[in-house]
């Protein structure tokens, strides 16, 4: 099912189910005018549901370079700085401020991974409405990889996205270390964790996450 924000009347908690997308905010999709932004609904809790962009919005570097953790990165304070113009004040107000932690270790084997996709997130806590899925979260929230793949809109694509035609889907990035401190895991285009990730001055897709309380009816 589709929700949009119409007039700026929210869906209520009880509408909304996970695999719904809800239409919240305004960013550059088709074009460099805004238009609204689809979130797909991916956990709900009680009221409280994790929502992710339906598409890659954007096309950014990690970091500009040596190392980083998801605390200290240029693209999380990136993101902070987005939602001032994405969202209204009434929808602001339903983004919830949370304790996102990052596991300081590296994926230097497939056990790592494995063992990435599998435990919960602990280590470094930083507080965001805004920020990037982990691994365990990316492994976690979607059935499979065809499931977690996604392509980037045009706008993305006009920033340098590469959308791959064979599987329709292009890289985007998570907040977990891969196999250096240097390096941060990405979802390749076939919806695939790459533990091994890519050097954080390099440019992936950008697919933010919030988690949002929707007021019960």
């Amino acid at each position: 099912m589709i929700h949009r924000v119409e007039k700026g009347i929210l869906p209520t908690a009880d509408q909304v189910q996970v695999g719904d997308s809800v239409y919240m905010g305004q960013y550059y999709v088709s074009s460099r005018a805004l238009e609204p932004l689809a979130w797909r609904v991916l956990a709900k809790e009680n009221d409280r549901c994790l929502l992710i962009t339906d598409m890659c919005i954007d096309w950014r570097r990690y970091h500009p370079g040596g190392s980083s953790s998801w605390a200290h990165c240029d693209l999380r304070y990136d993101l902070q700085f987005l939602a001032e113009d994405l969202f209204t004040e009434e929808e602001w107000s339903i983004v919830l401020e949370t304790a996102v932690l990052t596991a300081p270790g590296l994926i230097q084997t497939d056990e790592d991974q494995a063992l990435a996709e599998q435990t919960p997130d602990a280590g470094e806590q930083s507080m965001d409405r805004l920020f990037l899925l982990s691994v365990y979260e990316a492994a976690r929230y979607f059935a499979d990889d065809a499931d977690r793949k996604c392509a980037g809109t045009p706008y993305a694509v006009s920033k340098g996205c590469y959308n791959n035609g064979a599987v329709d889907g292009a890289c985007w990035w998570l907040r977990t270390n891969g196999y250096q401190k240097s390096y941060k895991v990405e979802v390749l285009p076939n919806g695939e964790i790459n533990g091994t990730g890519d050097e954080i001055d390099e440019e992936s897709g950008i697919r933010p996450a919030m988690w949002v309380r929707f007021n019960k009816e």
